[in-house]
This record gives C-alpha cells, structure tokens and sequence, in this order.
C-alpha cells in the first residue's frame, strides 16, 4: 500500500509537470529543461524551476561578448585569482567559463 501511493504521489508531480509544459508559452523552456537535466536536479525542483520561468522570475545567466572579452583580460593579465575576484565582484564570467 506504501509503495503504491508513494508512487501516485510522483505520477501526480509528473502530471503536473506535463502540464505547466503543454499550458504555458514560457519563454526558453529547452534552456530551463537543459540547465535541469545538466544539474541532475529532481522532479519537484524542475517543476519548481519551470513555474518560476513561466512567472518570470527565473532567468538563465548569459554573457554577451564584451563580458567575455573582458574576463578573459582578467584572466590573462591578472591569473586566475584576479578573474575569480572579477567573477565574484562585477558578475563576469567564471575561470572555468572562460576556459571553455
């Protein structure tokens, strides 16, 4: 009986996941489901992350060029410390984002 409504209880977030996908129009959807599957989060967090981009609230981080431009001049001028305190401070890219 446990394993029974332990497993209706995740059939009910699937469902529900479903649903905030084939309801909504929220804006970059692949990007959220991406940056979920990448992290290994579960099922209630990327419902949670999926209800909070249809809000508006949740916003993946981009870098334009300039930004990268910029901590890579970090990077090779000042080493890694100097681009980390960079990344830490202004919001630049990290060491190991400017690395790849």
């Amino acid at each position: 009986m446990r394993k029974l409504a332990g497993k209706e209880g995740v059939i009910e977030v699937h469902k529900q996941m479903l649903l905030a996908l084939s309801m909504q129009c929220i804006p970059q959807i692949d990007r959220v489901l991406h940056v979920g599957f990448k992290n290994g989060v579960g099922i209630h967090t990327m419902l949670d992350l999926i209800k909070k981009a249809a809000e508006g609230i949740y916003h993946l981080k981009g870098f334009d060029k300039e930004e990268d431009l910029q901590a890579l001049l970090f990077l090779c001028l000042g080493g890694a410390y100097v681009a980390d305190i960079a990344h830490r401070i202004f919001g630049t890219p990290s060491v190991s984002t400017i690395h790849s």
